[in-house]
């Protein structure tokens, strides 16, 4: 759902999906990846994990929409 979305409402192209999915799935693991480390990079520190996890939402969104916007869906 949220890649039918992000290609057809937020980013509005056309063509081929293929490649763009296998970017999207990409980036999807990348995101994952991101999250993880930075929820237990801060817990390791003593931040309190929700506070962590905000923040780790924060980066990845910066993350997601720069790589959707200049390579998933260019």
């Amino acid at each position: 759902v949220n890649y039918t979305l992000n290609h057809v409402w937020a980013f509005d192209v056309d063509g081929f999906v293929g490649r763009r999915m296998a970017r999207y799935a990409v980036l999807v693991a990348v995101n994952y990846g991101i999250t993880i480390a930075i929820v237990t990079g801060l817990t390791g520190l003593g931040v309190y994990y929700l506070l962590a996890k905000a923040v780790s939402v924060a980066v990845a969104a910066a993350v997601n929409f720069t790589g959707y916007r200049l390579w998933v869906f260019r």
